[in-house]
């Protein structure tokens, strides 16, 4: 069997998510069954101070630890992760190409209130056809 992937025709995607308190594991993007995320650009801005952490994962309940893993292992990829100062901080990534894994979500962990986050990019499938 040869797993080969295909890009549908792009339609770029924009998400919003306003932090109104503490959010762990806050889903921001979740992808058609059988698609994979693909991120090109990223604003997370957070003026309560606190680490932001921007995540893919296939849990829909993951752990502190898993949230906070950096080796890359399990069901965790990390898109970013930063420690802002209170009442202030921003990142701004541009012109990434960050894929997930086939119908892993994009969650978010923030602070504090006040803290948004933006995201942009599109969705792609997998088609799986025999090779011959």
């Amino acid at each position: 069997m040869l797993v080969q992937q295909t890009k549908d025709t792009q339609i770029e995607v924009h998400k919003e998510y306003l932090s109104t308190g503490a959010t762990t594991s806050a889903a921001v993007w979740t992808p058609a069954t059988g698609s994979r995320i693909v991120l090109t650009d990223y604003d997370i801005q957070d003026g309560g101070g606190g680490v932001t952490s921007l995540f893919f994962t296939t849990d829909a309940a993951p752990s502190a630890e898993t949230v906070l893993n950096s080796d890359g292992k399990g069901t965790t990829g990390r898109v970013f992760k930063g420690n802002f100062a209170a009442n202030g901080g921003i990142a701004v990534h541009r012109n990434l190409t960050r894929r997930g894994g086939l119908d892993e979500v994009l969650r978010v962990t923030m602070p504090a209130t006040g803290a948004y986050l933006y995201v942009s990019g599109y969705e792609e499938t997998a088609a799986v056809s025999s090779g011959a």
